[in-house]
């Protein structure tokens, strides 16, 4: 009796000890398994972060900057004739409003526009509107205020849009009489922004457009 329960023993023994043996290598693989896929999760962590890098410098790469350079203006009048500006030929700064007349965004930041036109003094400053779009249709300059007397491009100059990076809107941007970007707010101008515009301006009255 006690020999045949040493045997049932032993073979119980033996069992335990093969299925041991057979749970380390399946733990092995099965760690060696979660190991490969956290580097490979890490890999393709430092890839994307690398290549949302590369996004977000290839988009600021489209934005005009503090300190450009802007010499002149060229392109098409309302009237389809040519047209030139030199921002240098006048010893006021330029507030330049760039837009599209497609661009949903411009639609929510045009009341705030419509504030700068009527309260900006046109003493110190000369206003310039740059429309980017394909084209600006009679409909859109009814419906939308311009200041008086403003300098409108109807249609940039595709050569200035490159050399001076304007390829997005709608941007509010102030050039000094020297032809240099003094002051520069890109996208929806929030109440934020537009306190900061208004202070640069000298405006006293704030819309509430947000």
């Amino acid at each position: 009796m006690q020999t045949v329960e040493a045997t049932t023993s032993v073979h119980r023994s033996s069992w335990m000890a093969a299925s041991i043996s057979v749970r380390m290598p399946a733990a092995l693989i099965i760690g060696a398994l979660v190991v490969g896929l956290v580097t490979v999760n890490w890999i393709f962590l430092a890839r994307n972060q690398h290549l949302q890098r590369a996004l977000v410098e290839r988009q600021k790469s489209l934005y005009p900057k503090v300190g450009t350079v802007v010499p002149s203006f060229d392109g098409v009048a309302l009237d389809g004739t040519p047209l030139h500006v030199d921002s240098r030929g006048d010893s006021r700064p330029t507030l330049l409003l760039i837009f599209s007349s497609t661009c949903p965004i411009c639609e929510v930041n045009w009341p705030y526009w419509e504030h700068l036109a009527q309260s900006i003094d046109r003493n110190r400053y000369r206003v310039v509107y740059v429309n980017l779009s394909e084209s600006l249709p009679a409909s859109y300059l009814q419906k939308h205020y311009f200041a008086p007397e403003a300098v409108v491009f109807a249609k940039l100059d595709p050569k200035a849009v490159v050399a001076y990076s304007f390829s997005v809107t709608p941007v509010v941007a102030v050039i000094g009489p020297d032809g240099v970007i003094q002051r520069l707010w890109i996208g929806r101008s929030h109440l934020d922004e537009q306190r900061s515009i208004d202070e640069t301006l000298g405006l006293t009255k704030l819309a509430q457009v947000q």
